[in-house]
Protein backbone atom coordinates (compact mmCIF):
# COMPACT_ATOMS: atom_id res chain seq x y z
CA UNK A 1 0.00 0.00 0.00
CA UNK A 2 2.79 2.47 1.09
CA UNK A 3 5.04 1.61 -2.22
CA UNK A 4 6.90 4.85 -3.27
CA UNK A 5 6.08 3.26 -7.28
CA UNK A 6 2.26 3.54 -6.45
CA UNK A 7 0.68 6.77 -7.82
CA UNK A 8 0.27 9.84 -6.00
CA UNK A 9 -3.28 9.38 -6.21
CA UNK A 10 -3.78 7.23 -2.94
CA UNK A 11 -1.60 9.70 -0.94
CA UNK A 12 -3.77 11.28 1.22
CA UNK A 13 -5.73 7.60 1.84
CA UNK A 14 -1.84 6.45 2.90
CA UNK A 15 -0.91 8.82 5.26
CA UNK A 16 -4.51 9.09 6.71
CA UNK A 17 -4.27 4.77 7.35
CA UNK A 18 -0.84 4.92 8.29
CA UNK A 19 -1.23 7.63 11.26
CA UNK A 20 -4.73 6.07 12.08
CA UNK A 21 -3.56 2.36 12.52
CA UNK A 22 -0.24 3.42 14.10
CA UNK A 23 0.71 1.01 17.53
CA UNK A 24 1.77 2.44 20.19
CA UNK A 25 1.82 6.38 18.75
CA UNK A 26 4.75 5.02 16.51
CA UNK A 27 4.38 6.69 13.62
CA UNK A 28 7.59 6.36 12.22
CA UNK A 29 6.34 4.52 9.28
CA UNK A 30 3.34 6.99 8.53
CA UNK A 31 6.65 9.85 8.36
CA UNK A 32 9.17 7.39 6.50
CA UNK A 33 6.66 7.47 3.43
CA UNK A 34 6.01 10.93 3.85
CA UNK A 35 9.85 11.83 3.53
CA UNK A 36 10.50 9.19 1.41
CA UNK A 37 7.64 9.12 -1.42
CA UNK A 38 7.24 13.22 -0.84
CA UNK A 39 3.48 13.64 -1.51
CA UNK A 40 1.56 16.61 -1.86
CA UNK A 41 -1.38 16.26 0.28
CA UNK A 42 -4.76 17.13 -1.61
CA UNK A 43 -7.11 16.66 2.04
CA UNK A 44 -6.85 18.82 4.94
CA UNK A 45 -7.55 15.65 7.42
CA UNK A 46 -4.36 14.30 5.70
CA UNK A 47 -2.63 17.20 6.60
CA UNK A 48 -3.57 17.36 9.82
CA UNK A 49 -3.19 13.68 10.71
CA UNK A 50 0.39 14.29 9.34
CA UNK A 51 1.10 17.02 11.42
CA UNK A 52 -0.09 15.99 14.25
CA UNK A 53 2.08 12.49 14.33
CA UNK A 54 4.89 14.93 13.58
CA UNK A 55 4.09 17.16 16.58
CA UNK A 56 3.74 13.85 18.61
CA UNK A 57 7.25 12.58 17.41
CA UNK A 58 9.59 15.76 16.99
CA UNK A 59 8.07 19.42 18.05
CA UNK A 60 11.07 21.05 15.68
CA UNK A 61 10.33 19.39 12.87
CA UNK A 62 6.97 19.86 12.95
CA UNK A 63 7.26 23.74 13.44
CA UNK A 64 9.89 23.33 10.32
CA UNK A 65 6.88 21.57 8.25
CA UNK A 66 4.56 24.47 9.55
CA UNK A 67 7.00 27.12 7.95
CA UNK A 68 6.80 25.29 4.09
CA UNK A 69 3.19 26.17 3.84
CA UNK A 70 1.16 29.60 2.78
CA UNK A 71 0.11 31.77 5.28
CA UNK A 72 -3.43 31.17 6.43
CA UNK A 73 -2.59 27.27 6.80
CA UNK A 74 0.81 28.54 8.13
CA UNK A 75 -0.94 29.97 10.89
CA UNK A 76 -3.60 27.19 11.48
CA UNK A 77 -0.99 24.38 11.82
CA UNK A 78 1.61 26.63 14.19
CA UNK A 79 -2.01 26.92 16.82
CA UNK A 80 -2.21 23.61 16.19
CA UNK A 81 1.29 23.04 16.87
CA UNK A 82 1.45 24.68 20.02
CA UNK A 83 -1.91 22.83 21.21
CA UNK A 84 -0.32 19.58 20.57
CA UNK A 85 3.08 20.22 22.64
CA UNK A 86 1.51 21.40 25.34
CA UNK A 87 -1.81 19.16 25.61
CA UNK A 88 0.36 16.15 24.30
CA UNK A 89 3.05 17.31 27.41
CA UNK A 90 1.53 15.67 29.76
CA UNK A 91 4.69 13.52 30.48
CA UNK A 92 6.84 15.16 28.55
CA UNK A 93 9.69 13.31 28.46
CA UNK A 94 11.51 14.98 25.64
CA UNK A 95 11.21 18.37 27.28
CA UNK A 96 8.81 19.50 24.32
CA UNK A 97 7.03 21.67 26.81
CA UNK A 98 10.51 23.48 28.29
CA UNK A 99 10.89 23.76 24.56
CA UNK A 100 7.85 25.66 23.12
CA UNK A 101 9.24 28.91 25.68
CA UNK A 102 12.47 29.18 24.17
CA UNK A 103 11.77 28.09 20.28
CA UNK A 104 12.85 30.99 17.81
CA UNK A 105 9.78 32.43 16.24
CA UNK A 106 9.68 35.48 13.59
CA UNK A 107 7.04 38.55 14.62
CA UNK A 108 4.06 37.12 12.93
CA UNK A 109 4.61 33.41 14.72
CA UNK A 110 5.52 35.51 18.31
CA UNK A 111 2.07 37.43 17.90
CA UNK A 112 -0.10 34.28 17.17
CA UNK A 113 1.80 32.67 20.03
CA UNK A 114 0.53 35.40 22.40
CA UNK A 115 -2.64 35.62 21.14
CA UNK A 116 -3.31 32.20 20.93
CA UNK A 117 -2.49 31.30 24.32
CA UNK A 118 -3.65 34.63 26.02
CA UNK A 119 -6.73 35.36 23.77
CA UNK A 120 -7.50 32.08 21.00
CA UNK A 121 -8.38 28.74 22.14
CA UNK A 122 -5.20 27.61 23.63
CA UNK A 123 -5.72 29.87 26.94
CA UNK A 124 -7.38 26.91 28.77
CA UNK A 125 -4.36 24.82 28.20
CA UNK A 126 -2.47 23.44 30.66
CA UNK A 127 0.74 25.58 31.10
CA UNK A 128 -0.81 27.87 28.63
CA UNK A 129 -0.40 30.91 30.83
CA UNK A 130 3.42 29.73 32.42
CA UNK A 131 5.13 29.56 28.84
CA UNK A 132 3.61 33.01 28.12
CA UNK A 133 5.42 34.41 31.04
CA UNK A 134 8.48 32.47 30.53
CA UNK A 135 8.46 33.38 27.05
CA UNK A 136 8.40 37.05 28.08
CA UNK A 137 11.15 37.27 30.55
Amino acid sequence: MAHPSLTPDFADDIVVALVRHAEGNDYSLALSYYYTVQPILKTSLALELLFDAMVRTNATEALLFSRTHPEHTREQLFRRWIGGVLDGGKGDKSGQVSQLAFMPFDATEEAWFEEYLTKGEGRSLRRAKDTVLVRMT
